[in-house]
Parts: structure tokens; C-alpha cells; sequence
């Protein structure tokens, strides 16, 4: 009988036939003891199978042919969910599924004991704890004579606990509750009841011409099993926003009426969770296509500002926001839950374009009405850094066919796809693609599968399988590298094994900080085997040079203002005579895309205008200068030549910190009166750390 942390220890060596305890804790979290225990209860249930127990090497697990072809098929198996043993958080959430179902008119204490399994102590601190949890979410959980036990509240937050929940788990991958709940409860097949209503959600809004991401689709699928009996019972509740235009009002209509159901506040409320969940369409003329493009045009033009750069392709670029800012929209208009898995990775690896992000989103929250939470942002983070980092991509001649499967969603799959493509640039890729697709397509037109969950039925495939985070960090790089080249085969690679190093190492030395040494190592192997950069960072006090300030500019227009600052760079070779003059020449077109701050202005320009180095000159002006549209005058300007998409990232996020707050900067600037003091106030913005740290 297995329990959620020895499920979590199952699917991690799962994803490979070979693993080690290393990896085992880094993935799913739990402590060596709690892994020990796991690996002693999946090897109890092999040996309830006639199979042999898995065996280690030091800290090395191989799974040999007959244990990996039992245990990939077993969590699909009627026994598994029979004996699952619930903790004390699945069994308070299955609580909350029994209520809030509302498949049985009245639930008491034994309905629940019998269920569950468990005494009636432990069954009255569980009510206790979910009538506790319940109460931050505005839901009281009640108990009467006449009625049993029941969900007391506004039907709204009832409804949006539930999304959220299905939400965390399809994210943490732990959907097993849905199947234990219909098949305990229920008495039914969850499996062939979600399939059923996909294909017939997937028919419907292809009529519609309405497209879900993979795992929302599942996600709706399983919020609509769950809910068909409350949704029956006509629970009466007021949608107060009128969507009829919407042609997700009418896939809304068709989906409820397979289920019998024509209430009209029922299906306002599923066209305001499939505006919330599905992807945005540029070339769609929708209601709201005005709308939707005013708020993305805004976006890329405040983060060109910011990130001091400029898309090539503006189109491809509106359309991939496009599709993703539209339904942020609506999640932010009817307070539906977001769950980005992803968020503490996205920070961290990519903190300096979540600040940029951030800062450009700002500026657009009078239009949602609130701040705009992190989960969003780093999901267009990810957008962003995948965008730059596609405009550095390098064709090559490929030999291994590698296809990504993502159904997350198009930014976690374009990081990983990116990522993949940097890691691995001796490949060739197809993709991202999602499940359904990947399954109709030849399989010889590619050679090794990369995806970021792991699917039983994409286990079964004939060819090389590697599951991996959408965001990984540095000894996840260098694990995966280690399996592809291992799998695959490269006489020309060969990746020493750190914990081979570390024996080493332990047996000659002492070691005194064993973590810290172990992941040194991992970025030192993979930087360097696979070409890695490891170069200094660049940051806003090394592109601004003392030579590069000028703190009491005579100009009087703002062309003289952008010559004065240009000409310490064209005296240093950074920049051409001709990137000025691009400058100049669309300086009343570009005023606006000039403006990073109120009175503070950065002329820049494309690279290939005649940039050569990354750097940023700073002017002062002895008197503010108006300039046309502006509504208030320019006092200063940094003048920026960047190379690329990507390089002066970490510049621009400490120019945007700095800025952050215009009148502290414009105050701090008064009293300094020389450069030295100019790139104190620099070098102390960076010892800050960014706000969210």
C-alpha cells in the first residue's frame, strides 16, 4: 500500500531506469528518511507481485525490465486506488469533495468513517483543521440535525477553492485524489468520465474555434465532473457581468446543455472560467479584441523601454502575449485562481527580467483594478526571456531528432524548448507539443522524447524518454545531459560523475561543506563539458564609466542633449557616428519609447545601427528641456548601446531598481556634485536586493 511520499519516490525513479538517492531528495523534497521508508514500501508491493526488490549501489537504484514495466503501469490499476492510504491533508480535502459535490443530500459522521477508514477521533481533528483552513477562503464549513454537515458561503468562493485546489495538484501532479474520490465515493471510472467530456469539450470548442491549453482542458474537465450534481441543484447565485458578445458564452451554452443544464447564470459563470483559461487569438475580431491589443501594444512598449531593447518581429511578439494577456485579463476581472508551479524557479533563475517584468506591469494595474500578483508575472516573464533568447538562436547542422512535450502551456513550454535547444545544440527539435499531438505524429521523424511530466502512456513509447523541469537548475542541467549521453551515445562526450568525484575528494580531504561542494561541481562539469558561459555578469556601475558622466550639460534641445551624451561613447569605439544619427533622425517618432521615467530620458537604438560594446553614458542637464508631447521636461538621460537581446539584462534591471522611485533618485542626485559620488550612488543600488529576494 502506497501513500503520497512514496508515490512521489515512485514517479522520480520512474523517470529513468537508473537514478540516485541524490536526485530522489532534490525532486520530490523529503528527507533521506522519509525516502528509505518509501523505498521499503514499493519494494513490499513488489514482492506482493512475485518481483524482485529494488537493489542500490552505494546511493545508485536501476530498476531492471520486469520492476520498471510493473510499477510504470501499477498507479493506473484498480488496486492502487483501492489501497491508497490518504494523509491527513487528502483526507480533509476529500471532505471537502464529498460537500461540495453534493452527490448525497446528507452527510453525517459515519458516511465519512466508513469512507475514510478511520476513527471517529481522528475523523472530528480533521473537521476541525478543514473548518479552520476553510475560514481564510470565506467558507464555513456547518453541521445540523435537519441537514448534516455542509458548505456554508458565497457560492463564488466555494467554487474558486475548488478551481484552486484542482489547480495545485494538476501542478504538483498529484490528480490521484480525483480518482480515488469517484471511484470510492462515486463508484465510478473518473478516467473514461474525463475522457468522454474532453473529446466532447475538444469537439464543441473546435466548432467554436476556441483552443485550451492541454492541462487546462483537464483542469475544466475535472471542475465540471465534480460540480454537474451542485449545478443541477440550481444553487442560487448572481453573475453580475453581462458576456453574452462572447463567443465563449455560446461554447459554454452547448458544453452545460450536454449535461441538461440551461441556467443562465451557470453558463455566465463557465464563460467567465473559459475566457480565464483558454488562449488569446490576435487575429480573432472578438469583442474585446480593442481591448486585449491596446493593454499588450502597452506592455512590450513599457518593456522595450525598460529591458533597452527592441523586437524585430513586433508581431510575432504581440501575438504570443496576445494570446496569454487575454486570459490574465479575465482571471484578474473575475478573481479566478492562478497556480504557477514555476514561480520560486522563476525568480531565481531569472530575478533580474521578473524585476523588469514587474516594473512593466505596473504601470497597466489601473486597468485590472489590483496589483497584479507574482504568479502572473513570471509566467510572462518566461514569455519575455524566451522571446530574447530566441533572437540569438544559431542554425546548425543537426543530427539527433529530439521533440519537447509540454502541456503547460505556451511559457513554460517555450522556456523548456529554448532551454533544451541551448543545452543540446547538437540536436535538432520539434515543438513543444502536447500530448494529443504528439501521439498522432510518425515516430520516425524524431529520435528522443523530452517532457515536463511524467505520462505513463508516453513511457511506453519504443524511444528514449527524459522528463524535466520547464525551469531547471544547474545539477538538473547536468543530470539530464549525464541520461541523454548515456542513452544516446556520443564518443566524443564524456561527463565525470560527481558523486564518483565527491568518494574521492572525502577520501583525501576534508570536506566541510559537502552541499555547497556537490553543486560546484555539478555547474563546473556541465559548464564546462557542454560550453556553458560563465562570465562575469554585467552590471550598471561596470558599463558606466567616470568618463561616461556629465553632471552639468549646457544643452538647451534635446537633440544637443543626446550629442553631448553620445560623444564620450564615439570617442571610446562603443558606437558608431551612425547610431547617433539613427537617433536623431526618429527622435520625434520614438520621444514616447525614449521616456523610462518621468523626466528622465534613454536614447537608444538597434545594435545594428552601429553598436560594439555594451555601455551607458550619463548626462545632467544644467536646465530641464520640454520636449513636444512630454508633460514634463527631461532633466537627465542615459544614453544606452547594447549588443544584443540579452546582455545588458542585468544592467537594465539596475538602472530600472534605481529609478524605481524618480523623486529619490532626482533628490539623491542633487547632492552629488561629482562622478565618484555618481558611481557610489550606482554601486550601493546594487548591494540592495531587488524587493522579493
Amino acid at each position: 500500500m502506497l501513500d503520497k511520499k512514496a508515490t512521489l519516490v515512485l514517479n522520480s525513479i520512474l523517470k529513468n531506469k537508473e537514478t540516485d538517492i541524490n536526485r530522489i531528495e532534490r525532486e520530490t523534497k523529503l528527507t533521506l528518511r522519509q525516502i528509505d521508508y518509501s523505498l521499503n514500501k514499493i519494494n513490499e508491493l513488489l514482492v506482493d507481485y512475485k518481483l524482485m526488490p529494488l537493489r542500490m549501489n552505494s546511493t545508485l537504484i536501476r530498476l531492471t525490465t520486469a520492476q520498471f514495466s510493473f510499477l510504470r503501469q501499477y498507479p493506473s490499476s484498480s488496486d492502487y486506488l483501492t489501497s491508497y492510504i490518504l494523509d491527513s491533508e487528502e483526507r480533509r480535502y476529500f471532505i471537502f469533495l464529498i460537500l461540495v459535490s453534493q452527490y448525497s443530500d446528507y452527510i453525517a459522521v459515519n458516511d465519512f468513517i466508513d469512507l475514510l477508514k478511520i476513527s471517529k477521533t481522528t475523523l472530528m481533528n480533521d473537521l476541525k483543521q478543514l473548518e479552520h483552513e476553510l475560514l481564510n477562503y470565506r467558507i464555513n464549513l456547518l453541521y445540523s440535525r435537519k441537514d448534516g454537515y455542509y458548505l456554508s458561503g458565497e457560492e463564488f468562493d466555494i467554487r474558486r477553492f475548488l478551481i484552486r485546489q484542482i489547480m495545485i495538484d494538476f501542478s504538483e501532479h498529484h490528480d490521484i485524489i480525483y480518482s480515488i474520490f469517484f471511484k470510492r465515493y462515486l463508484k465510478e471510472n473518473i478516467d473514461e468520465h474525463v475522457q468522454e467530456i474532453k473529446e466532447k469539450i475538444t469537439v464543441i470548442s473546435q466548432e467554436h474555434r476556441i483552443t485550451f491549453v492541454e492541462n487546462r482542458l483537464n483542469e475544466f474537465a475535472y471542475f465540471l465532473l465534480i460540480l454537474k450534481y451542485r449545478m443541477k441543484k440550481t444553487i442560487p447565485f448572481q453573475f453580475k457581468h453581462s458576456l453574452e458578445e462572447a463567443k465563449e458564452y455560446r461554447l459554454a451554452k452547448d458544453i452545460l446543455s450536454t449535461f441538461g443544464l440551461v441556467e443562465k447564470n451557470e453558463v455566465l459563470y463557465l464563460t467567465a472560467w473559459l475566457l480565464g483559461q483558454t488562449v488569446g487569438n490576435i487575429g480573432e475580431t472578438s469583442f474585446d479584441r480593442m481591448l486585449i491589443l491596446d493593454i499588450v501594444e502597452r506592455i512590450v512598449f513599457r518593456f522595450e523601454l525598460l529591458a533597452g531593447i527592441q523586437f524585430d518581429d513586433k508581431f510575432s511578439v504581440l501575438k504570443q502575449l496576445y494570446s496569454h494577456i487575454r486570459p490574465t485579463y479575465y482571471r484578474m476581472l473575475f478573481r479566478l485562481p492562478i497556480i504557477n508551479g514555476l514561480i520560486h524557479e522563476t525568480k531565481q533563475q531569472y530575478k533580474e527580467m521578473f524585476f523588469i517584468v514587474k516594473e512593466t506591469l505596473s504601470s497597466i494595474e489601473s486597468v485590472f483594478g489590483s496589483s497584479i500578483p507574482d504568479e502572473e508575472i513570471a509566467f510572462l516573464t518566461m514569455h519575455f526571456s524566451a522571446m530574447i533568447q530566441n533572437h540569438s538562436n544559431i542554425t546548425m547542422t543537426h543530427k539527433t531528432t529530439a521533440i519537447v512535450v509540454c502541456p503547460n502551456g505556451i511559457g513554460s513550454s517555450a522556456i523548456i524548448y529554448t532551454e533544451l535547444k541551448n543545452i543540446f545544440s547538437d540536436m535538432t527539435f520539434i515543438g513543444p507539443v502536447d500530448y494529443d499531438t504528439y501521439f498522432k505524429l510518425d515516430t520516425n521523424t524524431y529520435d528522443i522524447v523530452f517532457s515536463t511530466i511524467p505520462n505513463y502512456k508516453l513511457l511506453e513509447t519504443s524511444k528514449p524518454v527524459f522528463v524535466v523541469n520547464p525551469i531547471m537548475s544547474v545539477d538538473e542541467k547536468y543530470d539530464i545531459i549525464r541520461q541523454v549521453y548515456s542513452e544516446i551515445g556520443n564518443k566524443h562526450f564524456r561527463l565525470p560523475g560527481v558523486e564518483t568525484v565527491m568518494n574521492i575528494v572525502e577520501k583525501y580531504a576534508t570536506v566541510h561543506n559537502a552541499k555547497a561542494l556537490r553543486r560546484d561541481l555539478f555547474k563546473y562539469f556541465s559548464n564546462n563539458q557542454m560550453s556553458f558561459e560563465t562570465k562575469h555578469v554585467l552590471r550598471l556601475s561596470d558599463v558606466i564609466k567616470q568618463q561616461y558622466i556629465q553632471l552639468n550639460c549646457p544643452a538647451t534641445t534635446i537633440q544637443e542633449a543626446i550629442e553631448y551624451a553620445a560623444q564620450p561613447l564615439l570617442d571610446d569605439g562603443v558606437i558608431e557616428k551612425r547610431y547617433v544619427e539613427h537617433i536623431l533622425k526618429h527622435i520625434e517618432e520614438r520621444q514616447d519609447a525614449m521616456l523610462i521615467s518621468p523626466g528622465i530620458s534613454m536614447p537608444h537604438t538597434k545594435p545594428e545601427n552601429g553598436s560594439h560594446d555594451v555601455a551607458i553614458s550619463f548626462v545632467k542637464l544644467q536646465e530641464p528641456i520640454m520636449f513636444q508631447r512630454q508633460k514634463e521636461p527631461i532633466s537627465c538621460l542615459f544614453f544606452l548601446s547594447a549588443i544584443d537581446h540579452k546582455k545588458h539584462i542585468h544592467v537594465m534591471a539596475d538602472l530600472v531598481k534605481l529609478l524605481s522611485d524618480t523623486d529619490l533618485f532626482q533628490e539623491k542626485l542633487k547632492q552629488i556634485n561629482d562622478c565618484n559620488s555618481f558611481l557610489e550612488l550606482l554601486t550601493l543600488n546594487e548591494l540592495e536586493k531587488i524587493g522579493y529576494e
